[in-house]
């Protein structure tokens, strides 16, 4: 395939991919940045939706290089765990910019449908359908745009924030947590 950039886009690479880079006839050489993440960080971005399956272009980016350049002085300081952890941090956040810059705006039915997964006990998806004025189908795939998950991993993501919550905050038992919180038993 190929693409052409323009000052400031922003292209993310995947690995296993060939990539080649050629100066543009009416444009020339250009300076460009570059950071490179693996393991299991850049597996958790992709799990959010931050790091697409396949390349991707976006278009001019505000502060574009000012960030990258930051990430990059973190990255290139003397190779302690809080550097490279603040290099991914920053990069994280700007993940999250460039997916939210490109998100439509939330639908007013989103947050009544979060607060019914977030509740206790196996969701009922037609009725939650139905209260958001559309049919099971079109929920599932509309939830999954919007929100950046299936309902139903939404729910379990839900499920898992309040144990852990719960593990913090209170001197609960395992058994009792998970009694709570409708788990089938503490091993579940």
């Amino acid at each position: 395939q190929r693409h052409e950039l323009g000052g400031g886009s922003i292209w993310i690479n995947h690995p296993g991919a060939r990539y080649e880079y050629r100066p543009q006839p009416e444009i020339g050489w250009w300076r460009h940045r570059f950071a490179v993440f693996n393991g299991g960080v850049c597996a958790h971005w992709r799990n959010f939706g931050l790091l697409p399956a396949e390349p991707f272009r976006h278009d001019p980016v505000p502060n574009a290089a000012a960030r990258l350049d930051r990430i990059m002085e973190c990255a290139r300081r003397p190779h302690t765990p809080l550097n490279r952890i603040e290099a991914a941090n920053l990069l994280e956040s700007f993940l999250i910019d460039l997916v939210r810059r490109d998100q439509p705006p939330q639908p007013e039915w989103l947050p009544a449908a979060m607060r019914e997964l977030e509740r206790n006990g196996l969701p009922d998806y037609r009725k939650i359908a139905a209260a958001s004025g559309m049919s099971t189908r079109s929920f599932l795939r509309k939830f999954q745009q919007y929100a950046g998950c299936p309902p139903h991993r939404y729910y379990l993501n839900s499920r898992i924030r309040k144990a852990t919550r719960y593990l913090e905050t209170t001197s609960l038992s395992l058994k009792e947590i998970a009694a709570e919180l409708g788990f089938a038993d503490a091993a579940h």
